[in-house]
Parts: C-alpha cells; structure tokens; sequence
C-alpha cells in the first residue's frame, strides 16, 4: 500500500523541480534531490534534517565553490576541501549535515571547474 512519505515525497520533488524551472535554475536535479533527503516519516523529522540539510548545503556550497576558484586540478584538493568542509561543520556541532555537506562540497568544487580531476 502506498503510505503518506511516498505521496509526500513524491509532491516535494514535483514542487521542487517547478520551482527550479520557474527560477531557471540550471539543474533542478539537486532540489529534487534535496527533496528526497529531506523527506521523513514525519513533519518533526523532515524538518530537522530539512534544517541540517540547509545547514549542510550553505557550507558545503560556501567551501566548494571557493575550492574551485582556486582551480587546482587534483583529487588530493578535491580531498583537502572535503576536509576543511568536514571540520567546519565539526566544530560548529552540526555533524548530521557532514553527508550532504559533502555532496554539495563536490557537486560545486568539482563541476566547477569544468574539466575532470586527475
């Protein structure tokens, strides 16, 4: 039988991709992504990791992008920056956002810089 979570996650994806595609977002991939993280058996819990999700996202963003500014083309950077990413979330005490932090880390600091590591 089809439960709630399904339904919900399946509206927040749908929701999230429209939107994206209003704002012209060039890769509605990631909200839709994010929508599915975030979906959880209840409202408490899809709001906390809602939360460590925006949380995650702004730092991992913040540091990728700045990792790739720099363009050093190598995996050890790559490896370095997730490092820095890890270690700022550490000590603010957010360590549930430490997964997609790290995602979003290397979506950015990765693509870029528009060539392959390596």
């Amino acid at each position: 039988m089809i439960g709630w979570r399904i339904i919900k996650t399946g509206i927040a994806v749908a929701l999230c991709i429209w939107i994206a595609q209003l704002l012209k977002f060039e890769y509605p991939f990631y909200s839709a992504i994010a929508a599915v993280i975030a979906m959880q058996a209840t409202i408490e819990e899809s709001l906390k990791t809602g939360l460590n999700r925006m949380k995650g996202t702004i730092v991992g963003a913040v540091t990728g992008y700045g990792f790739a500014l720099v363009q050093v083309n190598s995996p050890w950077w790559t490896g370095i920056g997730l490092i820095v990413t890890m270690t700022i979330l550490k000590f603010m005490k957010w360590d549930e956002a430490m997964s997609i932090a790290s995602v979003v880390f290397i979506a950015i600091s990765v693509n870029l810089t528009g060539k392959p590591l390596g």
